[in-house]
């Protein structure tokens, strides 16, 4: 899995939105971005929009709150 951070606004203020790398090709953006995002059991896979990466998996329950 790829770290996760909080995304820093232009001004220097930090934002609330975690953001997600990937590890193959460098892409970033926020984790309700631009990633492909499949349903897998009883998880969610998030794969890079770019180079198909999966970046990481996150339970389909934490979603649910």
């Amino acid at each position: 899995m790829t770290p996760t951070t909080t995304h820093r606004h232009a001004d220097g203020s930090m934002g609330d939105k975690a953001v997600l790398y990937c590890p193959e090709c460098g892409h970033e953006s926020p984790i309700d971005g631009d990633w492909n995002v499949d349903h897998d059991a009883d998880s969610l896979v998030y794969t890079c929009p770019v180079c198909s990466t999966a970046v990481t998996t996150r339970p389909e329950r934490l979603l649910e709150a």
